[in-house]
């Protein structure tokens, strides 16, 4: 959104989610839906399979710090 100067208010609205959703969801404190993900490519002209990968490789970050956290216990 910053690279092509779109406005977190105003892309929120173009795909259909409560602007507090979507900074959520930046943020990493909800997860992105392939529904949403379909609806954002289509926004950006960016492949949902694209945002889809970029979910699976948050989860697996997060998995790795967990398990990096339980293993210095």
């Amino acid at each position: 959104m910053e690279a092509r100067e779109i406005k977190q208010k105003a892309f929120a609205s173009e795909v259909g989610l409560r602007p507090p959703h979507l900074n959520e969801i930046i943020k990493g404190k909800r997860n992105l839906t392939a529904q949403l993900a379909l609806k954002i490519g289509r926004t950006l002209g960016i492949d949902a399979s694209f945002w889809m990968r970029v979910q699976g490789e948050y989860f697996l970050d997060v998995a790795r710090l967990e398990e990096a956290q339980m293993q210095k216990l």
